[in-house]
């Protein structure tokens, strides 16, 4: 009886230690009712005075022109930045504050709508919000007040979906809440209209240090190593010259189902096909390993992110604007699964009948890939 008394404190203290790795937000991926000028709940407008609120969207009839499906879930924020010299922010409460000096991991994606159409309070005439932007990550302690600057984004140029991920370090103090911002690029001469999409944001992970840790995919890493392998310019299309070595997580990054949840979002984004609907990528080499492997690098760490959580059953769902490419690349996923650790994963081709309305645990809107669990 001691033992087993002994245990459920230790149980509880390992869950509570979990749990305070981790903060949250009450409405990550800016759930709501569709509607213009709407700040979702749980989060709080923090733009100018006289201006309008941030967007949720999609509505049936696009607002503005916006007709983007949710990364995740069912909605998501429109932010604009004007000609007139304001932009749109909001605010939300975490769970717990971020504690100066202490790194965290927090991701989210990001977009840019090729249409956003409003009146232009500068002009006083219709004006398409379309000019890129970048997202700022402000540290607060309440009332839209920006005290620190935790991180920003990149110029966001393109138009499908892209997980970032950023790493914050408070230093000036703790903070109780986080502003998002959408903000103009460095060196504008005037004031553009610019717009910003945003979905699924994480929980910020705290990290013993502020190395980025765990997924490197080659596309998004400077620090991959590329070794050469070949000089032979005649090679089959369907191989690579290099080898790029890939650098996985281990088991205790995946200790809760929102990391594992970003994770293979992350690697949804990065499977790439080439024009035969074939993954693109051919080889590539785990790091601290000799051997080469063949196959899509996200696709084999996809399945590897999935084998930490055994006894799950999964089934990814492809979506292709014709349903030929849609069933080659279901095949084409189904030849290259790598048999990583005791993983039950499906491949199948979008049914209507029997994905509408389906929950998905995480998807890459922009390749067609949707990951649920069954």
């Amino acid at each position: 009886m001691k033992n087993l008394v002994a245990l459920l404190f230790l149980s509880i203290f390992v869950f509570s230690n979990l749990n305070a790795q981790r903060i949250s937000l009450r409405n990550p991926s800016f759930e709501d009712t569709p509607a213009h000028s709407t700040t979702p709940k749980h989060w709080i407008n923090c733009g100018t005075r006289g201006e309008s609120p941030p967007d949720v969207f999609p509505e049936r009839s696009p607002m503005f022109g916006v007709n983007y499906r949710p990364y995740a879930g069912n909605t998501y924020l429109g932010l604009v930045t004007r000609d007139n010299e304001t932009w749109e922010s909001v605010a939300a409460n975490l769970t717990s504050p971020l504690e100066a000096n202490v790194c965290y991991r927090f991701s989210l994606a990001l977009a840019r709508s090729t249409t956003y159409m409003s009146m232009s309070r500068a002009t006083g005439r219709p004006a398409n919000y379309t000019d890129p932007a970048r997202l700022r990550i402000w540290g607060s302690n309440g009332n839209c007040r920006q005290e620190e600057l935790l991180a920003e984004s990149p110029l966001v140029e393109h138009e499908d979906w892209r997980l970032y991920t950023f790493i914050l370090k408070p230093q000036q103090n703790s903070y109780a809440s986080i502003i998002l911002e959408v903000y103009y690029p460095d060196n504008i001469l005037k004031a553009t209209n610019g717009n910003l999409l945003l979905d699924a944001a994480s929980a910020f992970d705290r990290l013993p240090n502020c190395e980025l840790e765990g997924f490197t995919m080659p596309e998004l890493s400077t620090t991959s190593e590329v070794v050469n392998i070949s000089d032979d310019n005649t090679r089959d299309s369907r191989s690579n010259s290099e080898i790029v070595a890939l650098k996985l997580p281990t088991a205790t990054y995946f200790n809760n189902e929102e990391t594992l949840r970003s994770f293979a979002a992350n690697a949804l984004n990065d499977l790439a096909f080439d024009d035969s609907n074939q993954l693109a990528i051919r080889q590539f080499q785990l790091a601290g390993e000799q051997q080469v492997r063949n196959g899509h690098p996200a696709w084999y760490a996809l399945q590897h992110g999935l084998q930490f959580y055994p006894g799950r059953k999964w089934e990814l769902v492809v979506y292709a604007d014709d349903g030929l490419g849609s069933d080659m690349r279901v095949l084409e996923l189904g030849r290259q699964l790598a048999g990583v650790g005791n993983i039950s994963l499906a491949v199948s081709a979008y049914d209507a009948e029997k994905h509408d309305g389906v929950s998905w645990f995480c998807m890459s809107v922009a390749n067609g890939l949707y990951l649920r669990s069954l």
